[in-house]
């Protein structure tokens, strides 16, 4: 289940991407500057059925980053990026596990 995180997300969102820094320092930077409820960002996360955070999406202006599990939902991430108002102008393609996030965008 994707859903937007809030505030009331941050420490478990700041655990999952702190397992793997090297790739999360700019998405880090973002929640720890900016936080949850700056207009400028938003941030997704995928849950898995037990509520296991398992893949975060974070928007800031018109770029986007993106961190996960090989089991995460990438279509539904796609979806978002595909969908949402704000056109993607820059990508980190480096989700975790993952070759690339690009065949899942379609826009």
């Amino acid at each position: 289940m994707i859903r937007l995180l809030t505030e009331w997300d941050r420490q478990r969102t700041i655990d999952f991407l702190r397992a793997a820094p090297e790739y999360n320092l700019y998405t880090l930077g973002n929640i720890e500057r900016i936080g949850f409820a700056h207009e400028l960002t938003q941030y997704w996360g995928d849950f898995d059925e037990a509520g296991v955070l398992r893949g975060v999406l974070n928007r800031y202006m018109q770029g986007w980053v993106i961190f996960g599990a090989t089991t995460s939902d990438w279509a539904a991430f796609g979806q978002i990026v595909d969908t949402h108002a704000t056109t993607a102008q820059r990508l980190q393609d480096n989700p975790g596990g993952l070759v690339s996030f690009l065949p899942y965008l379609h826009r």
